[in-house]
């Protein structure tokens, strides 16, 4: 103590320095003036420590809701800030979405019940009680909606089948080879249309706006939590583990999920070895060109730039596949799981073959309404792009495991 009280004379009472060193080995009798002792008292009594405040900035929401996001309007769901013991009294200060406030006394949990339907923004500010200052806050997201639309999905058995080409179009598609799937699906009858996902989530993010359209302009990790929330909203395991950007897959989950590299192919060939299901054709590699033709073939099976007229369609307009899915190729182009390595196939095992090592690129399958025929065939990885990545040409169809 007394070598806390020299340190405390030497920055605020230089004269007295020399006098305090000299009694450092003695005991203290003198009488020290008002002013001295005011500076004792004060270094004693302190009461907010430091370490506390700056433990306080690791400070979270928990929450009842499914998920830790999802609700329905009119239930009571139970909010909590959890953060590192302090001694300090604290307030709690509640926002949900900037329309109501609550403040709370010590406790740090909370009740609340949304209304209506709506994405709402939850945060607790974390005050000190004797001066209201900040200490820390956190936000979190309530996601309410009253319903879920259904998503109309058909049962694709595993199976065998030959994947990739050997055409030399593009050497990523090679080597032509066996695949076993050993995973049973469900899987969606159309790409994600924009009413399911207005069920989900707020409002389309689509260009091409339209209940039945294909929902586009979404990135890879924009259909990844809609696939988590969408099975949370159905009582399903979700399949992803969300951490930021890193996302980890569990196959074996029933949740909602989008499809590998390799079950996109199987089952947008339901069967069949050629570059479209509905058979040969005579220009498979046509572009977008005045001088390039469409064939029969293509354009009862697939809206592309050669006859979509520069924008998506309603889904379900052409001809399904043996499987009995529409718009598999054309209309928007669908995010797989993998990431795009151009020697995958030389490399990978012939069953269930995944590429979940990180890389820059998704791959990208179907093509679009603005490719053209090239882009379309059922083998093509040409349109492969950054999980980050939107544009009104690239949609996804949701797939789910089953026994």
């Amino acid at each position: 103590m007394m070598a806390t009280v020299v340190d405390v004379f030497r920055r605020n009472f230089p004269p007295y320095v020399h006098r305090i060193s000299f009694m450092r080995n003695q005991h203290l009798h003198f009488l020290f003036p008002l002013g001295i002792m005011f500076m004792l008292q004060f270094a004693a009594c302190n009461t907010t420590d430091p370490t506390e405040i700056l433990n306080l900035k690791s400070v979270s929401i928990q929450s009842s809701l499914n998920g830790g996001t999802e609700g329905t309007p009119g239930q009571d769901y139970r909010f909590e800030a959890v953060h590192s013991t302090v001694t300090i009294p604290l307030i709690f200060q509640w926002t949900f979405d900037d329309s109501v406030h609550v403040r709370v006394k010590d406790s740090a949990a909370i009740h609340h019940v949304f209304d209506k339907n709506g994405l709402y923004a939850v945060t607790v500010q974390v005050l000190r009680a004797e001066d209201n200052a900040e200490l820390a806050r956190a936000t979190t997201v309530a996601n309410i909606r009253d319903h879920v639309a259904s998503i109309p999905m058909v049962r694709v058995n595993a199976g065998n089948f030959i994947m990739g080409s050997d055409k030399g179009v593009d050497q990523s598609e090679a080597p032509a080879h066996q695949v076993t799937l050993t995973r049973n699906l469900m899987v969606g009858v159309y790409e994600l249309r924009q009413f399911e996902w207005n069920s989900v989530l707020p409002t389309s993010p689509s260009w091409f706006q339209g209940d039945s359209l294909p929902v586009e302009s979404v990135s890879w990790y924009a259909a990844v939590d809609f696939c988590n929330r969408l099975s949370l909203r159905e009582g399903l395991n979700p399949a992803y583990s969300i951490n930021g950007d890193t996302v980890q897959c569990f196959f074996s989950s029933t949740g909602y999920r989008l499809p590998t590299e390799a079950e996109w192919e199987y089952m947008a060939r339901a069967g069949t070895l050629t570059d479209f299901y509905s058979g040969a054709e005579a220009k498979p590699y046509a572009g977008c060109l005045s001088g390039d033709s469409l064939e029969s073939v293509i354009d009862r099976i697939a809206w592309c730039c050669l006859n979509s007229g520069g924008c998506t369609h309603q889904c379900g307009q052409k001809i399904p596949n043996a499987f009995g899915l529409y718009d598999v190729i054309g209309n928007v182009s669908e995010w797989t799981w993998d990431w795009k390595d151009d020697t995958f196939y030389k490399t990978a095992g012939s069953v269930d073959p995944q590429n979940s090592t990180p890389g820059t690129i998704k791959v990208v399958r179907g093509g679009d309404a603005f490719s053209g025929t090239i882009d379309i065939r059922v083998s093509s990885r040409r349109l492969s792009r950054t999980p980050a990545f939107k544009n009104y040409g690239n949609g996804f169809r949701v797939v789910r495991t089953i026994p």
